[in-house]
């Protein structure tokens, strides 16, 4: 659930990314964020407290240049393949240094412990994680829908 302190682009967003419930794994994604967000206060972010556009996903380009889903609540994914691939790529040019997997791994090293600085991934706001929050939104709803076709 979002807290009622949050701010009105937090309760818009939440509301876009839980519309359709892709189950607890994704509660966590979603709670995890929202703690986030909480921690920084919910602040709104600006155009130079952003992630990098290296390899972002045209789709998700695209949703910030709607203004983060006005006018498309879930953005439809064309090719979902190459939309995957975009994603990994992206997902591992904002990693930290010490928190980059291996090329043919999609999880980071085992064992890193202690205090680490998450640089890039440091964003808090609009223009920080609510874009991969959205963007595995996207993905889980596309992959849930092509599940049902096959029932």
């Amino acid at each position: 659930t979002c807290p009622s302190d949050a701010t009105a682009w937090v309760k818009h967003a939440f509301a876009q990314v839980s519309r359709e419930s892709l189950g607890a794994q994704f509660d966590e994604v979603l709670e995890a964020w929202i703690e986030l967000e909480h921690n920084y206060g919910f602040v709104v972010g600006t155009s130079a407290s952003s992630f990098s556009r290296v390899k972002r996903p045209q789709e998700v380009t695209e949703w910030i240049r709607d203004g983060r889903g006005r006018q498309v609540e879930i953005w439809p994914i064309a090719n979902m393949a190459k939309f995957q691939q975009a994603w990994w790529a992206w997902w591992r040019a904002l990693q930290p240094s010490w928190h980059v997997p291996l090329p043919e791994q999609e999880e980071p090293p085992a064992g890193v412990t202690g205090e680490k600085e998450w640089g890039k991934l440091r964003v808090p706001g609009q223009n920080g994680l609510l874009s991969v929050v959205a963007a595995l939104y996207w993905w889980g709803v596309a992959e849930s829908a092509r599940s049902r076709e096959w029932e």
